[in-house]
């Protein structure tokens, strides 16, 4: 069971590194020496850094008591993946969508891979005036094991 991989809660954007405890610019510090910070984002009481490290951007996640939670990257199109992960992913039920967005995830329990899939399809509310596709957000481990679905289809309001 996969949890966490997108929370709707609001955020607030973190303007100066005045607003961040101290353990948790300590734990960035000492996990990503040389980084560059561009921005903070306080969510859900986690601290995320927006980083430039080794010349591609992260997003680095700590809680409040400065425990790495993960750090993510972007992967700018899909077959980019590894292999491993592409293979994976055309054994699943969704197979035939639309790969949309990847990112790879590094967490304390592994790397894991995240892809947002949609079906391409136009999907008609009920009075023929709302109009949406079905969304997906799915994770593999990086062995290429499927950990977990979630919909995150938004469905407008009549």
């Amino acid at each position: 069971m996969v949890t966490g991989l997108f929370i709707t809660n609001s955020v607030a954007q973190a303007k100066d590194a005045n607003n961040i405890p101290q353990t948790v610019m300590l734990s960035f510090s000492n996990k990503y020496p040389g980084a560059i910070i561009k921005r903070w984002e306080l969510k859900d009481n986690n601290y995320t850094a927006k980083a430039i490290i080794d010349g591609h951007k992260y997003f680095a996640t700590f809680d409040k008591d400065g425990n790495w939670i993960s750090t993510a990257s972007n992967t700018n199109f899909a077959y980019k993946m590894p292999k491993v992960i592409n293979s994976a992913y055309k054994r699943s039920p969704y197979n035939n969508w639309a790969v949309y967005f990847a990112k790879r995830v590094e967490k304390p329990s592994g790397e894991y891979y995240q892809l947002l899939v949609d079906d391409v399809n136009l999907h008609v509310g009920i009075n023929h005036q709302l109009v949406y596709t079905q969304d997906k957000m799915m994770e593999f481990k990086a062995d290429g094991e499927l950990t977990g679905i979630k919909d995150i289809t938004f469905h407008p309001e009549p």
